[in-house]
């Protein structure tokens, strides 16, 4: 999801999925493509950003096997 396609318009996340080297995915955002106004792009963006920075820190992404999916 890129915030310049997101503003005031759809933003589709199906089938979306971060990659790291040759490991393959390990961050995975699926769902139906959703309508987002400007104001709340930023909240959504730092949610995500949290998520995934606690993740990395102490959950699911702290091991080299670990799987990170938000549908």
């Amino acid at each position: 999801m890129r915030p310049a396609q997101c503003a005031g318009s759809a933003a589709g996340t199906s089938r979306r999925s971060g990659t790291r080297g040759a490991r393959g995915a390990r961050i995975r955002l699926d769902g139906p493509e959703v309508k987002l106004r400007s104001s709340v792009i930023q909240t959504l963006a730092l949610s995500l950003h949290e998520l995934a920075t606690n993740a990395r820190k102490g959950g699911a992404l702290a091991t080299g096997r670990g799987r990170l999916a938000v549908t």
